[in-house]
């Protein structure tokens, strides 16, 4: 829309020019207006153009920064979530070793390898079961 009321300007219709300004969106209009007292047309220090006046500012970008800052803090939610749950999915694994290595200790002919096996199961348990109090139950 602002490259046809330039178009519009620059051929002098007013009626066009007009017609179209009045139809620019609030912050278009503001940062326009900023821009037209610079007069661009004689001025080389003025802005290319009214999208570049610090006048312009968009609302749906300032909420798109709020809601990227939110989105930021609910993928560490969602990071540390996994975490939590890769850590229970080793717990699963840990207390299968467990059961394996306590379903075993009877199988083997030497007393000491089957009292081996047994002290395994014991300390993965108590391994688990430590590192598992220190979880979120959440």
């Amino acid at each position: 829309m602002f490259v046809e009321w330039a178009s519009a300007v620059s051929q002098e219709d007013q009626r066009l020019e007009d017609f179209l300004f009045e139809r620019f969106p609030p912050e278009l209009k503001r940062a326009t207006d900023a821009w037209l007292t610079l007069e661009p047309e004689t001025n080389p220090n003025a802005p290319p153009s009214p999208f570049a006046m610090p006048e312009y500012t968009l609302v749906q970008s300032e909420e798109s920064e709020k809601l990227a800052i939110m989105a930021d803090g609910f993928f560490e939610q969602a990071t540390q979530a996994n975490l939590t749950s890769d850590n229970y999915v080793l717990l699963t694994v840990i207390f299968a070793s467990v059961l394996f290595f306590g379903g075993i200790s009877g199988k083997f002919q030497s007393r000491t390898i089957d009292f081996a096996m047994l002290i395994l199961a014991f300390v993965l348990f108590i391994g688990g079961v430590a590192v598992m109090l220190r979880y979120p139950v959440h």
